[in-house]
């Protein structure tokens, strides 16, 4: 990895709290004061600024900030990295209220963390170890979301397969009630053929009763009466 991280340091609102350099600043001091003078409540939470051969890089968090020195060649990727993990290890080591109630370098405990920080990014080994890193992280986040999409596929095939399995024992349900409806209508026909032929059957019973007698006496010839003739 080309260029190198030569200042470190964090602070509160404008004031510099703790800080590491690998070199004498001299005029570099006004640069970084220049930046420091910058940081508000409106900051944006991250900035670039050069001078001469240098980049100073600037992150800001509710008015705590922290700012580096580096080559111009330094990949400002990770100057920013660094940055968060000093932001990081500092919010943890101290509590707001400390933080807010100290003045220039009263937290210079820190400065050790800062240079061990400094050190660990600066390490072209470990910058690639933690690059491949970053990288194995960043694909499994792509897998654990591809994954998280196919599950909420899954669900949503779930689904449509327990409504199609609905539809499918409505639809069989429908056709046996139907099935059941039309041998219903059969027999119910029946049962209307049958009675509408016991009435017509009854009909003309009464017909022949009332032409014929109850025993047909009157429509059957006499036996005697055509012996007699014989």
């Amino acid at each position: 990895m080309s260029g190198k991280i030569y200042y470190g340091c964090i602070g509160y609102r404008k004031t510099i709290l703790s800080m590491f350099s690998d070199i004498s600043l001299g005029t570099l001091n006004a640069a970084i004061d220049a930046v420091v003078n910058q940081v508000g409540p409106n900051s944006s939470p991250k900035s670039s600024s050069k001078y001469d051969r240098f980049q100073l890089q600037l992150v800001v968090d509710k008015e705590i900030f922290a700012l580096c020195v580096c080559d111009d060649t330094f990949p400002m990727r990770e100057s920013f990295v660094f940055l968060e993990a000093i932001k990081k290890a500092f919010i943890s080591q101290f509590d707001q209220y400390s933080i807010s109630i100290a003045g220039t370098m009263e937290m210079s405990s820190f400065n050790q963390t800062i240079k061990n920080l400094m050190d660990k990014h600066n390490d072209f080994d470990n910058h690639q170890l933690t690059k491949i890193k970053r990288e194995q992280d960043e694909t499994q986040a792509i897998l654990n979301n591809d994954i998280d999409k196919m599950l909420k596929r899954g669900d949503v095939l779930s689904d449509l397969e327990d409504e199609t399995s609905h539809l499918v024992e409505s639809a069989d349900g429908f056709k046996s009630s139907a099935t059941r409806l039309k041998r219903a209508m059969w027999w119910k026909n029946i049962k209307l053929y049958l009675i509408a032929g016991a009435i017509l059957l009854i009909f003309l019973l009464v017909l022949l009763w009332a032409g014929c007698g109850i025993t047909f006496s009157r429509c059957i010839p006499d036996r005697e009466d055509n012996t007699g003739s014989n």
